[in-house]
């Protein structure tokens, strides 16, 4: 007797996971996708530097389509995606328990646009969060990137930023689903062999059996722009009093995008100052002219008069902000210049997508000099007498310059007579 075999195969979960599509998320589906669908069929992106390190950090929304409902009924319920999508309702766990053991991430890497191009790397890809839509598995994924950071671009003195300040490269993503059942054999025994002291084994099996329970789909292609979000120069000039400094600070749109800019806060951090490298010349070790000074305990800042900001403060392309910070240190020991960071902190984009983009921080170095003074403040003031001409002649008029100090911390009222005679 002959029987036909009317039952149906079950598709092994890799091969369900190979027939997926794998593109990103356009901000034409979602408005608060970065990334824009060109009409080339590619998708592009900007970011922007997070820091002077060089970091940046930007969230890519993925989606992996699956072909049937089955498919995505199955890749879900093997549990291989971390964090597992909130709006999916789970299996019994009797039908769990013939799915193998299975592991889904993501790999990135960066490939330079034009040869010679500076290197950007890749230091990160974590998936934040993931949830079901119709056949669709939606990827919430942050990707970290690191690219040469050109300080001079921060400093530079023109209004408009050439398109040299930015980075351009190619991100490739691609989707691995691991099967964690099959562990490597010549692996785990060289592994074992190190830790029993027998020494390492040399691998004698196929090569290809290192990838050989892995499934790939892709790779997806997005040109990524790394650019500054905002520049900023600082410009220090000598105050009214002795010990204080006034430094102007000016925040300009960088003019390499097109988002808003969002400052949030202004800061000044005297806790890492650093002494002036011209008076620390042949007088510390190699290297000492770079160190750290906590000066938190003689500084104190603040906004000149009718200079405050109202903060946050939106920058649109070609616009400036600029504001005067009057800083006032007092030293016992001498008069001293150091330099402190200013930090500026931002966010690019529109107020409404804020919590979904990072913080981006631009730092520039402000000049202040402290004044010297006793240890409690005396009731006593400081007058200082200079010529404007060197030489004088008997019976010719000239012009003698008066700056009176206060060395006490109470405001004080000053009568200035001249007698005639």
């Amino acid at each position: 007797f002959f029987f036909a075999n009317t039952m149906t195969t079950e598709l092994p979960l890799p091969e369900r996971f190979a027939s997926c599509s794998f593109t990103p998320v356009t901000k034409i589906i979602a408005s608060f996708s970065p990334v824009v669908a060109s009409a080339e069929g590619s998708w592009s992106t900007t970011t922007y530097y997070l820091d002077a390190s060089g970091r940046s950090s930007f969230l890519l929304p993925l989606q992996l389509g699956c072909r049937t409902k089955e498919d995505l009924d199955r890749i879900v319920s093997s549990k291989c995606l971390k964090p597992p999508p909130q709006n999916f309702r789970q299996q019994d766990e009797e039908e769990l328990q013939s799915f193998p053991s299975f592991s889904f991430r993501l790999e990135a890497q960066c490939h330079a646009v034009e040869k010679g191009a500076s290197a950007v790397a890749v230091e990160g890809v974590t998936i934040l969060s993931t949830s079901v839509e119709g056949n669709s598995i939606l990827l919430d994924t942050e990707v970290i990137l690191r690219g040469p950071f050109k300080s001079d671009s921060i400093h530079s003195k023109q209004s408009n930023q050439s398109q040299s300040g930015v980075v351009k490269t190619r991100l490739e993503v691609t989707a691995v689903l691991a099967d964690c059942s099959k562990q490597n054999r010549p692996v785990a025994s060289g592994l074992m062999a190190l830790e029993l002291g027998g020494g390492s084994r040399p691998f004698s099996g196929n090569p290809s059996e290192f990838h050989s329970n892995q499934t790939r789909v892709g790779p997806l292609l997005i040109n990524v722009a790394l650019t500054h979000a905002l520049i900023m120069s600082a410009k220090s000039v000598g105050g009214t009093s002795l010990a204080s400094t006034m430094v102007s600070l000016t925040m300009k749109h960088s003019n390499t995008h097109s988002e808003p800019v969002t400052i949030t806060n202004i800061a000044l951090h005297p806790a890492h100052s650093r002494q002036d490298a011209l008076y620390l010349k042949d007088r510390s070790m190699p290297g000492g002219e770079r160190s750290v000074i906590d000066m938190s305990k003689h500084v104190k800042w603040g906004y000149a008069p009718q200079t405050e900001p109202q903060l946050p403060i939106v920058l649109f392309p070609y616009e400036a902000y600029s504001v005067i910070i009057c800083v006032e240190a007092m030293n016992d020991s001498r008069s001293q210049t150091f330099a402190s960071p200013i930090a500026i902190t931002a966010v690019v984009g529109d107020e409404a997508e804020s919590s979904r983009r990072p913080n981006a921080v631009v730092t520039t170095d402000a000049q202040w000099t402290s004044g010297r003074v006793t240890v409690e403040p005396p009731d006593a003031f400081r007058v200082e007498l200079n010529l404007r001409e060197s030489n004088c002649c008997v019976g010719a008029p000239f012009v003698v310059s008066v700056r009176v100090c206060n060395l006490s911390e109470a405001t004080r009222d000053l009568l200035l007579v001249m007698p005639k005679e």
